[in-house]
């Protein structure tokens, strides 16, 4: 139990972030001003550091950097801390243990030991009598150093604290407020259940009828028939589904109403349909005609022009769910 709320306590100050306010209602005024003095001048050295291209000038920001983390976390511990004389050894002394490169777990020297022999150096340029490789890994340990020293003083306000903790709460909230939007609208809204289904046409004119339920809307027929007695095209959706709406999007080359009227019937056994819908007026691909299913338990759908013509459309969408006898 112990291991697991180890694991579990960072993600909760990480959200909650109750020992960062306490760490910021303890400072006195003068010692929070200290505090915000040293970690922003370290900010500004990191940064400068991380852009400059050249090691040695690198290195020496970055070594500052990690200098002024050191004195705001003593800062942060003592309100006195600004009294006392801090030396090169002193400071060198007061890092923490650096874990370390992943990237060269078994470097001699170790990173640890190239950022404490930077601090406590007192050769102005010690880093100029560095090899240019000694000067890059210094570089990058002096820049690990910082990134890790970052993390452990507290300079923000309480103000500021709290809202963080309201930003990242409520980015949590939003998250799972959406993630159960989504798994409702999966399990309950309708979905298109005619998208990739078999599509049978009276004969053809163009296309084998795929397209007709591929999900994309094009300018080109994605069905066209050729010119029958009443040429028509049915989807066959596989089972048995409670029909919410038919949405059928005309073609979108021209010639749009050579397919009017146009009737939408449903069918259980493929044999005796019903019509639910008939349209005798223009519409477009998009938005499409929307003809309402009235909830119909139907496993085939035929797309049917009363008339000696062809049928041609872009997309048929059928939106239900499995029908429960």
């Amino acid at each position: 139990m112990s291991s697991i709320s180890d694991k579990i306590r960072p993600i909760g100050e990480f959200f909650f972030l109750r020992r960062a306010e306490r760490a910021a209602r303890a400072y006195t005024s003068p010692q929070r001003v200290r505090v915000t003095e040293l970690v922003e001048a370290a900010e500004r050295r990191l940064r400068a550091g991380r852009e400059i291209p050249q090691a040695v000038p690198a290195a020496q920001l970055l070594r500052e950097s990690v200098r002024h983390y050191l004195l705001a976390i003593e800062a942060a511990s003592d309100p006195n801390a600004h009294m006392r004389a801090f030396d090169a050894r002193t400071v060198a002394a007061m890092l923490p243990a650096l874990a370390p490169d992943p990237l060269r777990p078994d470097a001699i020297p170790t990173d640890e030991a190239r950022v404490r022999a930077a601090l406590g150096a007192s050769d102005p340029l010690y880093f100029d009598r560095l090899s240019a490789e000694d000067a890059a890994h210094a570089r990058n340990a002096l820049d690990r150093a910082a990134s890790m020293l970052g993390g452990r003083v507290e300079a923000r306000s309480v103000t500021s604290v709290q809202g963080t903790r309201w930003g990242r709460v409520s980015a949590v909230a939003l998250v799972i407020v959406y993630v159960a939007v989504q798994a409702l609208h999966a399990r309950f809204w309708p979905k298109n259940v005619a998208l990739g289904k078999h599509v049978h046409a009276s004969s053809q004119g163009g296309g084998d009828g795929h397209e007709l339920v591929d999900g994309e809307i094009s300018a080109t027929p994605g069905l066209r028939t050729g010119t029958d007695d009443s040429p028509s095209a049915v989807i066959d959706l596989g089972k048995e589904y409670r029909i919410d709406r038919v949405a059928v999007h005309n073609r979108g080359d021209g010639w749009f109403d050579d397919c009017l009227p146009l009737v939408v019937e449903l069918s259980t056994d493929g044999s005796r349909y019903k019509e639910i819908a008939r349209r005798d007026q223009h519409f477009d691909a998009d938005p499409p005609w929307s003809v309402d299913g009235q909830h119909e338990i139907a496993r085939f759908v035929r797309l049917r022009v009363p008339r000696r013509g062809y049928l041609a459309l872009s997309e048929v969408e059928v939106f239900g769910r499995e029908a429960s006898r």
